[in-house]
């Protein structure tokens, strides 16, 4: 049986993507930080799968996440408002390219059960970790952290794709 998800459960995937992802994000804030303006990333590869599994409500899910977890470990404004921004970019590229790239002419919902989906999968992470590491760049070109900030992120994003 095939129903479509109602609002609620979409509310719910929302708030369940937020909330692991700012469990995780958090975690790895205080116990692994690496340099003063950032941390250990591994809630990085978060954003685009929950993309995949639940669409802009999962991508949504991530977005808040990421932004209540920069906001309770005291980012600035100017980091949180356009993290929010490119982490929901980050959830809903996947999404948008695993049901328009058609390697078949059916889509599949995101499984890695076949060879066509796993290398449909190599494609749209890819495609998505260079948009956001270009997208990151451009962002926050006139940003005082510039170098240092958008080397780490762009490198985390690009590395995302080895990490999934």
């Amino acid at each position: 049986m095939n129903e479509s998800p109602t609002l609620r459960d979409k509310i719910t995937r929302l708030i369940i993507c937020s909330v692991i992802l700012f469990t995780f994000k958090l975690v790895f804030h205080y116990i692994f930080p690496i340099i003063p303006i950032s941390e250990l990333g591994p809630a990085s590869a978060l954003p685009p799968i929950f993309g995949l599994m639940f669409g802009p409500w999962g991508a949504a899910g991530a977005a808040l996440g990421y932004t209540i977890s920069d906001i309770v470990a005291g980012y600035p404004p100017e980091i949180y408002i356009i993290s929010f921004f490119v982490q929901f970019i980050y959830g809903y590229i996947p999404y948008k390219l695993w049901y328009t790239l058609g390697i078949h002419k059916t889509n599949t919902l995101p499984r890695l059960n076949t060879v066509n989906n796993l290398i449909k999968f190599v494609i749209v992470m890819f495609i998505t970790s260079f948009v956001v590491a270009g997208l990151l760049g451009v962002l926050w070109m006139d940003w005082e952290y510039t170098t240092l900030f958008h080397i780490q992120h762009s490198y985390l994003h690009l590395t995302t794709l080895i990490l999934q």
